[in-house]
């Protein structure tokens, strides 16, 4: 089981946020079988990669919409998330290395600890102007 799935959602307390977040969980997870059953993986990756995106732009959105005022630091987590994930593809489709399950563990450590910080912070702030 991958670390996101294991881990108690919702993060941000937003339905929209927290749907996605239970989405990348199942997209790590499809990687993760991909893995262990020594099948080829690019294709899990982007596909977990490009929901990345999607979401993160949503999030993006999200933050200027209501003038978040930590979006640029929050943005600047996305760019360094979306790096990594387009670095283990490339490396993945081009380079012939062989993604192992603890490198996975280090790209989901790296998520997870977003939605605990970034995340949770930005549905705390985003509900406090809705109530």
């Amino acid at each position: 089981m991958s670390l996101l799935a294991s881990h108690h959602l919702p993060i941000a307390d937003l339905d929209l946020i927290d749907c996605d977040h239970r989405e990348l969980a199942q997209r790590v997870e499809a990687v993760r079988s991909a893995i262990a059953g020594g099948e080829r993986i690019g294709e899990a990756l982007e596909r977990l990669r490009d929901f990345a995106l999607t979401h993160y732009g949503l999030e993006e959105n999200m933050m200027m919409t209501s003038r978040y005022p930590h979006a640029r630091e929050h943005m600047r987590m996305h760019q360094r998330l979306i790096g990594v994930l387009n670095r283990v593809v490339h490396r993945s489709r081009h380079a012939g290395t062989a993604l192992t399950q603890e490198a996975m563990d280090a790209v989901e450590e790296l998520h997870l600890m977003h939605m605990r910080i970034d995340d949770a912070r930005l549905g705390q702030w985003l509900n406090e102007r809705q109530a």
